[in-house]
């Protein structure tokens, strides 16, 4: 009963992460290749870098959660009230989290041009395969 409240409330309250967010040192790569102006590609290197911190930070709060709620699946007598209080203060940290990592990604677009954009971003193949690195 309590791994079936515990799991109810991670898919309740969430639990992924935004699908997005590429490796930040495959993208940091690739913006040093592919960004020929050093002003415009030095501001897209230091949002990234805010993205790392942000995710940085995220990591912290997931493991500072994970242990809470590890504390609490090890007692027989936790109550579901218990479980959605955990939940309760780690969903607003999640949620900003991704606000914060969503209007860095659109910084990121508004600095690099169309086409640097699709190098630095390519589209998935529509076979389902990699697409080729540039």
């Amino acid at each position: 009963m309590l791994i079936a409240t515990f799991a109810a409330l991670f898919l309740l309250f969430g639990g992924s992460k935004l699908p997005f967010m590429p490796s930040l040192k495959v993208t940091t790569e690739q913006v040093k290749k592919v960004v020929p102006d050093g002003i415009q590609r030095e501001h897209a290197l230091a949002i990234l870098k805010q993205m790392e911190e942000v995710a940085k930070q995220d990591g912290k709060n997931l493991k500072e959660f994970e242990k809470a709620v590890d504390k609490l699946a090890a007692r027989r007598d936790a109550t579901t009230q218990e479980f959605k209080a955990a939940y309760g203060g780690y969903e607003p940290q999640e949620t900003a989290t991704e606000e914060k990592l969503l209007a860095l990604r659109f910084q990121l677009k508004d600095t690099l041009t169309r086409e640097e954009w699709g190098k630095v971003f390519p589209p998935a193949s529509a076979s389902g395969a990699p697409a080729a690195k540039p």
